[in-house]
């Protein structure tokens, strides 16, 4: 169990920077919808192919987008698992732990 939780917490700054810039928070929104292929998302946000593919790249990297092909064109989906890690380590972090409790109780006293 802390295996799993330690490497979930190596993913973390990836996850983090995946999510600092207003593109790929733009780009994650566009995709929340529906899946779609990066031509379409350029449209969308009117930016050039080459910079919608460096942020979904990223994006993917991180693990909230997926891919699948058809034909020649790639479509991109969001990762809901990826969001369910992230939603659990901010559920967690608002929670006091055992360790805080202990220092509160009787350091602190």
């Amino acid at each position: 169990m802390y295996e799993q939780t330690s490497q979930k917490l190596e993913l973390l700054p990836i996850v983090f920077h995946a999510l600092s810039d207003p593109i790929r928070l733009n780009i994650l929104d566009i995709l929340n919808n529906q899946e779609m292929c990066v031509g379409n998302i350029c449209d969308l946000l009117s930016i050039k192919q080459s910079k919608v593919s460096f942020h979904l790249k990223i994006l993917k990297e991180s693990g909230f987008v997926e891919t699948r092909q058809q034909g020649r064109c790639i479509y991109y989906r969001l990762n809901q698992s990826q969001f369910n890690i992230l939603r659990e380590y901010v559920d967690k972090c608002q929670k006091p732990s055992l360790i805080n409790n202990y220092h509160l109780q009787y350091v602190s006293a």
